[in-house]
């Protein structure tokens, strides 16, 4: 799984932007007419959850039940904007 840039990775279409929280589920989340959480938290069918609030030894911490922890690949951490301003 990659997030934030094309497969294979290459130099020519780099990812300019802030992801936030990331939530990968097997089953549909929200239906029509919903307004997103500002801050993801894990549902019944989450199957993992990335807040990417804090790196440590270049991976990111799958916080649900899950096992998933993410590698982080020319990543940087900036301030958590996102929460500060939903």
């Amino acid at each position: 799984l990659t997030i934030g840039n094309v497969v294979p990775p290459t130099p020519a279409y780099p990812f300019s932007g802030i992801i936030d929280d990331v939530r990968l589920s097997d089953d549909a989340v929200y239906g029509a007419g919903f307004t997103p959480e500002s801050r993801l938290t894990p549902e019944a069918a989450t199957v993992a959850l990335w807040t990417l609030d804090e790196i440590v030894a270049g991976e990111v911490i799958d916080v649900s039940s899950g096992t998933s922890d993410a590698t982080v690949v020319n990543g940087t951490l900036v301030a958590d904007e996102c929460h500060a301003n939903p």
